[in-house]
């Protein structure tokens, strides 16, 4: 049997997991601890200065599919490769992690020889600090399989979800940003994506459509009662940085602070779209999303 195959190797993410833990999402994508067996002369070889990065790594996302010609690099491996991305999408939205190293192979396999014929690192998530990230438990794992299942059949429709599929490479762009100033917007584009504000009325608009994804939020210790004051503020904010204007001492000082909670807000706006296939359709398109909103 010949499998075409792709692997993330992820180093940082899952402390809390046992080493032999391994989930399936489907018959061809499982997440599991524990490194599948290497010939260390020609994996060496063929990552060269990131050899100890992957050979170090404490967890392994696995794609794998049947194929007749495992040696050749085709459009099967770009499926691959696309599944992946979807994987590596669907983890960032399931919690803020922190990830050392994250690298991604495809190549193929047969007469259980693997040659791997591609190789890149993913974008590393910005860190902003023990008391903003969280490490992946196995309770989370089916909430990211639901993510990562929704996610695979919004991106199978081409023409569908254009603004959902928009918002969501801004939030990839937001969590791989490490200057604040950045930052902070990729994720108001990313909840922007989502409640189409008018213009004249963005800064109300944007206070009382992202207050329907508060809740989710209100047990987190970085978010205050205030709600209509802090997203107001976060938009406030987000202004400023657009337009280029001098920042004022506790503008700086709040910047890190509005940006991780713009994040969560973010996170748990398409994770409550995505796991909800009612609502998901209500966002295939502008003018559904513009009548959810009548109804809120």
């Amino acid at each position: 049997m010949a499998y075409k195959f792709g692997f993330i190797f992820l180093k940082g993410l899952s402390q809390d997991l046992e080493s032999n833990f391994s989930y399936s999402f489907n018959n061809n994508v499982r997440f599991f601890r524990e490194i599948p067996p290497i010939d260390a002369t020609r994996w060496q070889e063929w990552l060269g200065l990131q050899w100890e990065d992957v050979v170090t790594s404490n967890a392994v996302i696995e794609v794998k599919t049947e194929t007749q010609a495992p040696n050749v690099l085709d459009n099967e491996n770009e499926d691959l490769k696309f599944t992946c991305r979807e994987l590596w999408l669907s983890l960032m939205l399931v919690m803020p992690c922190y990830l050392e190293n994250a690298y991604f192979l495809t190549g193929g396999e047969s007469d259980n020889r693997i040659e791997v014929r591609q190789f890149f690192k993913f974008d590393r998530w910005f860190n902003l600090g023990k008391d903003f990230v969280q490490t992946l438990v196995a309770s989370e794992i089916s909430k990211w399989k639901d993510i990562f299942l929704s996610l695979d059949e919004v991106y199978k429709k081409k023409e569908d979800f254009l603004r959902l599929k928009r918002g969501l490479l801004c939030f990839l762009k937001g969590c791989s940003e490490s200057n604040v100033s950045f930052r902070l917007p990729y994720f108001v584009r990313a909840l922007e994506a989502l409640i189409i504000p008018d213009k004249g009325k963005t800064t109300k608009q944007f206070q009382s459509r992202v207050a329907y994804w508060w809740i989710s939020s209100k047990q987190n210790k970085h978010f205050p009662d205030n709600v209509p004051k802090t997203l107001e503020d976060i938009y406030d904010l987000r202004c400023k940085f657009e337009h280029m204007h001098v920042l004022a001492t506790k503008d700086m000082d709040m910047s890190i602070l509005s940006s991780y909670r713009c994040e969560v807000l973010a996170r748990n706006a398409y994770c409550d779209i995505l796991i909800d296939d009612k609502k998901l359709n209500m966002f295939i398109c502008d003018d559904s999303i513009k009548e959810f909103w009548k109804t809120k």
